[in-house]
């Protein structure tokens, strides 16, 4: 499977989850849903490790990802704990029953362990408010930018497709995610973008607005220099947040009109 289809494979397992559920977010489908259940069952709230073995595992082979993140999923919130502290974790170790299937090494660790992959696209399956809560601080602060990025485009895309197929009004707390890196060049290989594309695709999802256009080139022009993409979105964000409001008709956030 392609690395850049998994955050895909992400959203549409949320979307397979919630026509389970019952009315609570990111509760497990009934009894008598079995037609698209992994065999696979792991604790009720799983530990950092054991889902660090279960993902390795699954990335060798024993289960597809659809299967490995799905069984992780069903476990709704219940699982979120024990997903932040594997992202969190650097000190985690695969057991030794998994040790040697760990050479050659994985086409997916060439740019992301599984473990962190997996916990990523998890919480994007888990879709509740408090799996997002984590991807949010994740990309935020996590100290490995391929992690961070990842997080990022959770937050870009994959909670702007959720919140579009809802009648939630979100928080706006959430986006100076998108203001603060969006000349940022890192290269995130598991998307096939850099940072700062994410960081403008989060800005034209949620805002509707692409910094780059024409229209923002006086504004962002201090004589005959331009100012770099994310001080003048900074300088943007300071201006307008306290104004902006949610649009439920165009899933954006928008300043009133004047």
């Amino acid at each position: 499977m392609k690395l850049h289809l998994l955050p895909v494979l992400a959203l549409s397992l949320a979307v397979s989850i919630g026509s389970h559920a019952s009315p609570n977010a990111g509760s497990p489908p009934s009894p008598g849903d079995t037609n698209r259940l992994p065999s696979k069952r792991l604790a009720t709230a799983p530990t950092p490790q054991e889902l660090a073995d279960y993902f390795v595992s699954s990335a060798q082979g024993d289960e597809t990802p659809y299967e490995a993140i799905l069984t992780v999923a069903l476990s709704g919130d219940s699982a979120v704990s024990g997903l932040s502290e594997l992202l969190s974790s650097d000190s985690l170790h695969t057991s030794n029953r998994f040790a040697s299937r760990l050479a050659p090494p994985l086409d997916t660790m060439k740019f992301l362990t599984p473990n962190k992959l997996y916990a990523i696209l998890s919480l994007e399956a888990i879709a509740t408010p408090k799996a997002y809560s984590i991807l949010q601080a994740t990309a935020a602060s996590h100290p490995d930018p391929e992690v961070r990025g990842l997080a990022l485009n959770s937050m870009a895309n994959v909670y702007h497709a959720a919140i579009s197929k809802s009648k939630v009004i979100p928080n706006k707390d959430f986006l100076p995610l998108f203001f603060n890196p969006a000349d940022s060049e890192k290269f995130i290989g598991c998307l096939g973008k850099t940072i700062g594309q994410i960081a403008k695709e989060g800005l034209n999802n949620w805002l509707g607005l692409d910094f780059d256009e024409p229209q923002f080139a006086s504004q962002r022009s201090i004589g005959n220099q331009l100012l770099p993409g994310s001080e003048f979105t900074s300088l943007w964000w300071k201006a307008n947040s306290a104004n902006l409001m949610w649009d439920g008709n165009s899933r954006h956030f928008r300043l009133p009109s004047k």
